[in-house]
């Protein structure tokens, strides 16, 4: 298994703001996974009924099908 190197302070700070300057919305995606250490599966399951007074609920995410499709799945973790 690689090792996952992190990117530096600067650095996701640059990577922030150049998603922000092409796209809004991606610079949101990004911030959130920085954020929080969510994987991108789980960022592009989230629903606003996951969202309440206590935080947000991580309990599904998409994945690719065999078919090239997607689908929701449960979290590799609870």
């Amino acid at each position: 298994m690689a090792r996952v190197i992190a990117p530096t302070v600067e650095q996701l700070i640059s990577i922030l703001e150049e998603t922000k300057a092409v796209r809004p919305q991606w610079g949101a995606f990004f911030m959130l996974g920085a954020l929080t250490g969510m994987r991108r599966g789980e960022i592009c399951g989230l629903h606003w009924d996951d969202c309440g007074d206590t935080g947000v609920m991580v309990t599904k995410s998409v994945i690719y099908t065999p078919a090239g499709g997607t689908r929701e799945a449960p979290t590799k973790t609870q």
